[in-house]
Protein backbone atom coordinates (compact mmCIF):
# COMPACT_ATOMS: atom_id res chain seq x y z
CA UNK A 1 0.00 0.00 0.00
CA UNK A 2 1.18 3.52 -0.77
CA UNK A 3 0.15 6.92 0.55
CA UNK A 4 0.51 8.77 -2.75
CA UNK A 5 3.00 11.18 -1.19
CA UNK A 6 6.17 11.38 -3.28
CA UNK A 7 9.12 10.97 -0.92
CA UNK A 8 11.92 11.67 -3.38
CA UNK A 9 12.73 12.28 -7.03
CA UNK A 10 15.08 9.55 -8.21
CA UNK A 11 17.10 9.40 -11.42
CA UNK A 12 17.33 6.44 -13.78
CA UNK A 13 21.02 5.60 -13.94
CA UNK A 14 20.80 2.56 -16.25
CA UNK A 15 18.24 0.63 -18.29
CA UNK A 16 18.67 -2.74 -19.87
CA UNK A 17 16.47 -5.45 -21.36
CA UNK A 18 16.00 -8.67 -19.40
CA UNK A 19 13.89 -11.83 -19.65
CA UNK A 20 10.83 -10.19 -18.07
CA UNK A 21 11.01 -6.84 -19.86
CA UNK A 22 13.36 -4.13 -18.62
CA UNK A 23 15.67 -3.65 -15.65
CA UNK A 24 15.83 -0.10 -14.30
CA UNK A 25 18.60 1.01 -11.97
CA UNK A 26 17.53 4.10 -10.05
CA UNK A 27 19.73 6.49 -8.10
CA UNK A 28 18.17 7.36 -4.76
CA UNK A 29 19.64 8.76 -1.57
CA UNK A 30 16.55 8.77 0.65
CA UNK A 31 13.98 6.14 -0.28
CA UNK A 32 16.64 3.52 -1.04
CA UNK A 33 17.94 3.64 2.52
CA UNK A 34 14.75 1.97 3.76
CA UNK A 35 14.52 -0.62 0.98
CA UNK A 36 15.76 -4.17 0.85
CA UNK A 37 15.59 -6.82 -1.85
CA UNK A 38 11.93 -7.90 -2.31
CA UNK A 39 10.61 -4.61 -0.88
CA UNK A 40 7.81 -2.81 -2.70
CA UNK A 41 8.53 0.63 -4.11
CA UNK A 42 6.40 3.01 -6.15
CA UNK A 43 8.34 4.25 -9.18
CA UNK A 44 6.55 6.84 -11.31
CA UNK A 45 3.20 5.52 -10.11
CA UNK A 46 3.91 1.83 -10.65
CA UNK A 47 4.32 -0.61 -7.76
CA UNK A 48 7.54 -2.56 -8.36
CA UNK A 49 9.73 -4.98 -6.41
CA UNK A 50 13.36 -4.22 -5.56
CA UNK A 51 15.63 -6.89 -7.07
CA UNK A 52 18.99 -5.31 -6.17
CA UNK A 53 20.16 -2.58 -3.85
CA UNK A 54 23.46 -0.76 -3.35
CA UNK A 55 24.66 2.37 -1.58
CA UNK A 56 23.59 4.59 -4.50
CA UNK A 57 20.10 3.25 -5.18
CA UNK A 58 18.24 0.16 -6.27
CA UNK A 59 17.14 -1.88 -9.29
CA UNK A 60 13.69 -3.10 -10.32
CA UNK A 61 12.48 -5.33 -13.13
CA UNK A 62 9.57 -3.92 -15.12
CA UNK A 63 7.39 -6.45 -16.98
CA UNK A 64 6.06 -5.88 -20.49
CA UNK A 65 2.51 -5.06 -19.33
CA UNK A 66 3.79 -2.30 -17.01
CA UNK A 67 6.06 -0.97 -19.74
CA UNK A 68 3.11 -0.69 -22.13
CA UNK A 69 0.79 1.02 -19.62
CA UNK A 70 3.16 3.49 -17.93
CA UNK A 71 5.82 6.01 -18.86
CA UNK A 72 8.51 3.62 -17.62
CA UNK A 73 8.72 2.12 -21.12
CA UNK A 74 10.24 5.43 -22.27
CA UNK A 75 12.68 5.80 -19.39
CA UNK A 76 16.30 6.38 -20.33
CA UNK A 77 19.42 7.27 -18.38
CA UNK A 78 18.77 10.59 -16.63
CA UNK A 79 14.98 10.29 -16.54
CA UNK A 80 13.65 11.63 -13.24
CA UNK A 81 11.03 9.48 -11.50
CA UNK A 82 8.86 9.96 -8.44
CA UNK A 83 9.67 7.50 -5.65
CA UNK A 84 7.73 6.31 -2.64
CA UNK A 85 8.39 3.39 -0.31
CA UNK A 86 5.49 1.18 0.74
CA UNK A 87 3.42 2.37 3.67
CA UNK A 88 3.96 0.89 7.13
CA UNK A 89 1.77 1.05 10.26
CA UNK A 90 3.69 4.18 11.34
CA UNK A 91 3.63 5.92 7.94
CA UNK A 92 0.40 7.80 8.62
CA UNK A 93 1.75 9.32 11.82
CA UNK A 94 5.08 10.18 10.21
CA UNK A 95 3.54 11.74 7.09
CA UNK A 96 1.02 13.67 9.20
CA UNK A 97 3.79 15.06 11.41
CA UNK A 98 5.88 16.00 8.39
CA UNK A 99 2.90 17.66 6.72
CA UNK A 100 2.17 19.66 9.88
CA UNK A 101 5.81 20.83 10.06
CA UNK A 102 5.75 21.90 6.39
CA UNK A 103 2.48 23.78 6.86
CA UNK A 104 3.84 25.55 9.95
CA UNK A 105 6.98 26.53 8.05
CA UNK A 106 4.89 27.96 5.19
CA UNK A 107 2.76 29.96 7.64
CA UNK A 108 5.85 31.27 9.44
CA UNK A 109 7.39 32.35 6.14
CA UNK A 110 4.22 33.80 4.60
CA UNK A 111 4.19 37.24 6.26
CA UNK A 112 7.92 38.06 6.20
CA UNK A 113 8.29 36.69 2.67
CA UNK A 114 5.44 38.85 1.38
CA UNK A 115 6.82 41.98 3.03
CA UNK A 116 10.25 41.38 1.53
CA UNK A 117 8.90 40.90 -1.98
CA UNK A 118 9.48 43.92 -4.29
CA UNK A 119 6.14 43.24 -6.00
CA UNK A 120 4.20 44.02 -2.81
CA UNK A 121 6.14 47.03 -1.57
Amino acid sequence: MFTGIVAEIGTVRHTGPNASGLRLEIASSGVAQDLGVDASVNVAGACLTVVERDTHGFAVDVVAETLSRTTLGRAIRGTRVNLEAAATPTTRRQSSSAAMRRAAARRACASPCRRASPATS
